[in-house]
């Protein structure tokens, strides 16, 4: 188990040390305060910060885009999008589908909502290619969706 324990030359360093067998206590000097903690407290702030750190990995997972909305101004977006002409000029080949729950486990598979607030994605097409963040190209049918170079919005499109 985990001890805080100061260090004697700085007051406000703490290093790490032994703990105490459950259900004793050991003291935490602090700027010339002392904290009693005992072990069982010192366990359940660590398994508080455990189940904190599994919530933040879990927050910070890719989710895959459904909704996109079209904003009006590009400061408005996430997202600057550039169409291509071809299939091999773009990172990606987008399929249009008509429902929102089919866009909801492909990043390449996009369902345009009415509201921004129903966006999982906001967006701004550009006219030109270099100012995209994406180039997307827009195919026919599902089965050709999907990304063809690796780009930094990869499975964070959420």
């Amino acid at each position: 188990m985990l001890l805080l324990k100061r260090r004697p030359f700085r007051a406000d360093c703490l290093t790490l040390g032994m703990l105490p067998k459950p259900g004793r206590t050991h003291g935490l000097w602090k700027r010339g305060w002392q904290i009693i903690i005992s072990a069982k407290e010192v366990e359940m702030l660590i398994n508080g910060f455990r189940s904190y750190a599994v919530i933040m990995v879990l927050m910070a997972l890719p989710a895959a885009a459904g909704s996109i909305f079209i904003a009006k101004y590009q400061y408005q977006a996430d997202i600057s999008v550039y169409v291509t002409d071809y299939e091999y000029q773009a990172d990606a080949a987008v399929w249009v589908c008509d429902y929102e729950y089919q866009a909801e486990d492909d990043d390449c598979v996009w369902y345009f909502c009415d509201y921004e607030y129903q966006a999982d994605v906001v967006i701004y097409y550009v006219d030109y290619e270099y100012q995209a963040d994406l180039k997307v190209f827009f195919c026919d049918y599902e089965y050709q969706s999907g990304w063809k170079e690796p780009n930094s919005w990869m499975e964070r499109m959420h």
